[in-house]
């Protein structure tokens, strides 16, 4: 059957591309970047090549995403975000790891929209509202930061990310008074 032989083949891709990275990672703690650089790349040709011949399969871009992720290549990542968003474009994951990556380049703005998606389908999502939270502080926008990070302490209330942002916005809010 070729839908099970395509899932069959992304699978073996996936683990082969995996595994690659997992060499790549032992060889960066032994101190052998070199090595290590070649076993990502190696990952990735393997991802990409695949993709390639099979641009919607979704296992291929989630798991060269992840790759991208794990190396801190978060730009590569965006791109792969988009492609794979066009495919399923209100998918929670891929909404809020796009949200990371634009906030691992500092693109605080740029992360706001996806996280305010997510948050559409699913308002109790705690991951999706401190990182909007965040981001809004980022921003300077103070009153949007402090109200999602009053409704994320009413999930969370322990969470020390919470009480820190909501007294840096309230250090803000009392130095702009002044």
């Amino acid at each position: 059957h070729p839908v099970m032989e395509t899932a069959a083949r992304s699978e073996l891709i996936r683990l082969e591309a995996l595994g690659h990275y997992g060499i790549g990672n032992k060889d960066g703690d032994a101190g052998n970047e070199e090595k290590q650089a070649e076993s990502f790349a190696v990952a990735e040709g393997l991802l990409v090549g695949a993709i390639a011949e099979d641009p919607a399969n979704e296992v291929l871009l989630e798991t060269l995403y992840q790759v991208y992720l794990l190396t801190s290549r978060y730009a590569e990542a965006l791109v792969l975000f988009d492609r794979h968003l066009e495919i399923s474009p209100s998918d929670p994951k891929l909404l809020q790891n796009k949200a990371l990556a634009h906030m691992r380049l500092g693109q605080y703005g740029e992360a706001i929209a996806p996280l305010s998606l997510v948050l559409s389908s699913d308002p109790a999502n705690a991951f999706a509202r401190l990182n909007r939270a965040i981001s809004y502080y980022r921003e300077e926008d103070d009153e949007n930061a402090k109200l999602d990070y009053q409704i994320v302490a009413e999930t969370l209330p322990n969470h020390p990310a919470i009480h820190f942002g909501l007294g840096r916005v309230a250090e803000r809010v009392g130095d702009k008074a002044k």
